[in-house]
């Protein structure tokens, strides 16, 4: 699955979410709660940041950037 299309998917559920509320959470914050309440909701968090990261590798490599290619190894092994 693309990173897009998980990060659409849940935009789409943040706005079905809000539509009934007065004050409702920033996107962050509303992630943070249902990630709280419904531990299979961190699926998506995890799984966009992984995917980015992997990304951003790859990026590094094709660019030759050196700087970011050591940066990017530092956030895949922690």
């Amino acid at each position: 699955m693309h990173t897009h299309l998980l990060f659409i998917l849940q935009l789409r559920a943040y706005k079905a979410s809000i539509d009934d509320k007065i004050e409702p959470d920033d996107l962050s914050t509303w992630v943070r709660k249902q990630c709280e309440a419904h531990p299979q909701f961190l699926f998506w968090p995890t799984a966009l940041e992984l995917e980015v990261l992997a990304l951003e590798f790859v990026r590094s490599l094709r660019e030759g950037n050196l700087s970011l290619y050591v940066q990017m190894l530092g956030k895949l092994v922690t």
